[in-house]
């Protein structure tokens, strides 16, 4: 039930990014995934699967990714494939009060929510009906 909310936000998100003029950025190289992690630091004894840099208006904050799923079809691992090939290795996109929570937010800070990858920007676009920073 979880995933279908999950699923049916991001389709009436991404129908308001395109009636807000995103809809160019919206293609068919936008994969929706889940994403968990922390800022800077993870807690004790939690796995961390990738560090990742995150960026946007010149301010980066270190990312320690704990979990990230792709919804639908295809290779999960398209969304890793390419870190460090870019500084930040993603741009966020999105709501400005969305990103300034993720970057504001406190060292060892959680961050899950559902984000879509556009892979020719290396951007991650925060889908703001779901995301939790904790």
């Amino acid at each position: 039930m979880a995933r279908i909310l999950v699923l049916v936000s991001a389709l009436l998100w991404s129908a308001t990014a395109t009636a807000n003029g995103m809809g160019n950025l919206l293609t068919d190289q936008a994969i929706l995934y889940t994403i968990e992690g922390y800022l800077d630091q993870a807690p004790d004894g939690v796995t961390v699967q990738e560090h990742i840099l995150l960026g946007a208006a010149g301010y980066n904050r270190h990312f320690m990714l704990t979990a990230y799923q792709r919804a639908g079809q295809g290779n999960p691992w398209v969304l890793v494939r390419t870190l460090h090939a870019f500084q930040p290795d993603f741009l966020l996109m999105g709501p400005s009060e969305d990103i300034t929570r993720i970057l504001d937010a406190a060292a060892g800070s959680r961050v899950r929510g559902s984000f879509l990858y556009l892979q020719s920007q290396h951007c991650l676009v925060i889908n703001p009906f779901d995301l939790k920073v904790e």
